[in-house]
């Protein structure tokens, strides 16, 4: 008899709510204190999710919790490139 994986839950930072990977953004830290979108799930560095619900990607709290999750600050012309690129990828699922 083949065992059935369960798919791990993750949380939305903004929402709290849990998600399987899939319905989630990551985002990661890299070494050089920026935040990249991870569409593979697999880069290395401390990551955060996101849920693709517009009202998460919209809340006003976003920058505030991705500097807390990440131990960063974060200029606003980085975010709003973060922004615009988290944007972009949402529309494209």
């Amino acid at each position: 008899m083949m065992k059935k994986n369960r798919e791990v839950l993750r949380t939305c930072v903004i929402c709290r709510k849990q998600f399987e990977k899939k319905d989630l953004i990551r985002l990661v830290r890299t070494n050089d204190n920026s935040i990249v979108v991870d569409p593979t799930f697999k880069m290395n560095g401390r990551g955060a999710y996101v849920s693709k619900d517009i009202k998460c990607i919209e809340n006003n709290k976003l920058k505030q919790k991705l500097q807390q999750s990440f131990k960063i600050s974060i200029s606003d012309e980085d975010f709003e490139a973060l922004l615009t690129e988290i944007r972009e990828g949402v529309q494209c699922d």
